[in-house]
Parts: C-alpha cells; structure tokens; sequence
C-alpha cells in the first residue's frame, strides 16, 4: 500500500544506507551514554481527533506488562533503568488511558520514565532514538514498525496480524500476545476469521 513495511522486499545495501542516515541524525545527544527501553503507544489511529475513541480498541497495559517483564528476565538487560515513551496523545496527554498505567508499571520496577514527545521535532527524531534502544516495544503503528526495524535492539510486537494485517513482522521479533481475540481496529481488517 505504498507505506513498504514488506521487509522481505528490501534491498540489505539500501536497508545499510538508511539506518546509518537514522543514526547519523543530532537527535539524541543526551540519550547516547545510556541504556533505554523505546516505547511506543498508538490510541488514536482512525479517530482524526485527539481524543481516544472507545469504540476503536488499542493494545492494553498487558501487552506492555508482558513485553517489560520479558526484558527483566533476561540478564543482559538488567542494568536498563530508563524508558523513552512517545505517545500519540501528545496533544492531549490528560486524554490518554495508557500514558499514567505505564508510568506506574516503570516505576514499580526502578524505571524512570521519560516522556519522549518533549524530546523530539519530527517523526525521523523518534525513528532516530528507536534506532539506538536496547529493547523497542512497538504498537500497531507503521511509525514504530520503522523504528523497531531500524534498531539493532530486541523488538516485542503484538500479535501483528490481529491488529495491522498488512505490517510483515520480521522472524527475530518477538510477538506478545495479550489475550486479544478479534480487536476493533479503525479499518476493519481481519486476517483470521472467528469460529
């Protein structure tokens, strides 16, 4: 559909000259000396608003529980105490469900929380600091699939197919499934019909 999230498609010298251009963007001077989890939170897709609609569903705090509690099980991740979120809310933070439950999970845990939307101009900054986390846990965004894609952290994804039927997720990704069976998305795209 012209967005090319078909990783199977590209062209590995080409793939080579993008991330290097990402990770040759000034964006994140103040985050190269650190260890971070990249978090992306999408609840507004297909509103057009900058409200969360409630009868679109979006990834819930279980999905996020169980993509950090998978990075503190394994040791070389132990010393990651800080979390870059970006959210598409940022317009109206106080209107997002998820933004609060997840600064409460990183503080339980000794993570602080960084609110991401402050540190960044465009969506290229954000793609940019994904590139150069430990550990990106992605939404059902196109945006964060880039992110996650051009990083050389380990990714945790939803179960994809589920919730964007046309984003390809690539074989050394983790998916997480959080018990969602037939979510409404903003196109009604379904790869898997209920019996």
């Amino acid at each position: 559909e012209g967005y090319f999230m078909n990783y199977r498609i590209h062209n590995k010298n080409i793939l080579k000259k993008i991330k290097a251009h990402i990770k040759g963007l000034n964006t994140t001077q103040k985050f190269k000396n650190i260890n971070y989890i990249a978090i992306h939170i999408r609840e507004l897709h297909g509103t057009n608003k900058n409200k969360v609609s409630n009868s679109i569903d979006n990834l819930n705090i279980d999905y996020y529980s169980k993509c950090i509690n998978k990075i503190l099980q394994e040791k070389s991740y132990s010393k990651i105490r800080n979390a870059i979120v970006f959210s598409d809310t940022w317009k109206e933070p106080e209107s997002s469900k998820l933004v609060p439950k997840i600064k409460d999970l990183l503080r339980n845990i000794g993570i602080e929380y960084i609110n991401g939307d402050y540190e960044i101009n465009t969506s290229l900054d954000i793609i940019n600091i994904f590139s150069f986390a430990k550990c990106c846990i992605i939404s059902n965004s196109t945006l964060s699939w880039w992110g996650a894609y051009l990083s050389d952290g380990k990714v945790f994804s939803p179960v994809m197919n589920l919730w964007e039927p046309n984003l390809k997720v690539p074989d050394n990704w983790e998916q997480i499934y959080a018990n969602e069976i037939t979510p409404k998305t903003h196109h009604n795209k379904l790869r898997f019909e209920t019996l």
